[in-house]
């Protein structure tokens, strides 16, 4: 089995184990709550979030709470096939988009201080279909994130979020692609940069 479909298997063994997540609700909101207490989502200023769909990690609670604080909120969104980030003020600013996704609203997307540079970000809370504990990561084979990812600072944070059901033992990578700093699940935490 060659890589492409190598990957094509672990996404649907993926997507399976992620859609039968028993309470996951409860399950969510314990790894929001991870993000929200590790010292990368206190002492960033400008963090991006992504604002989760179907059954991945809901992100709902995370994204009020950061917009309760003095951080700078971007939450990406897809247009022409690239992401683009907007920084985001208030809930109500999202509509349902593309993959029936919320999205910044089309009417505020012209406004040209709302839009935000991929190098400003600091931490990066980003999904995923699967992980290994190197913090290898499997999308949905779009390469909208690992696009994204090429044009943030080296310094920035990868923070990836799932359900311990994602994690597998090996991911297959690619040289172009860019892993995670830190994984984190309901009940543990992997870091890449240790």
């Amino acid at each position: 089995m060659n890589s492409a479909e190598q990957k094509s298997e672990l996404r649907r063994r993926a997507r399976l184990l992620r859609r039968d997540v028993d309470r996951h609700a409860e399950r969510s909101e314990q790894i929001v709550q991870r993000v929200l207490t590790s010292t990368e989502y206190q002492s960033a200023h400008c963090l991006l979030c992504y604002v989760n769909v179907r059954s991945e990690v809901a992100t709902e609670s995370l994204i009020r709470a950061a917009l309760q604080t003095d951080k700078q909120l971007v939450v990406p969104y897809c247009m022409d096939d690239q992401l683009r980030l907007f920084h985001l003020q208030a809930r109500d600013e999202l509509a349902p988009g593309a993959f029936g996704i919320d999205e910044p609203r089309s009417t505020l997307r012209d406004d040209p201080t709302r839009l935000v540079d991929p190098a400003m970000l600091e931490l990066l809370i980003l999904p995923g279909v699967a992980f290994d504990a190197n913090g290898n990561r499997l999308g949905n084979g779009r390469g909208h994130f690992d696009r994204l990812l090429a044009g943030t600072s080296c310094h920035a944070v990868k923070m990836a979020i799932c359900f311990t059901c994602q994690l597998f033992p090996q991911i297959p990578c690619e040289p172009h692609d860019i892993a995670m700093d830190c994984v984190l699940t309901e009940s543990a935490r992997f870091d890449r940069r240790k």
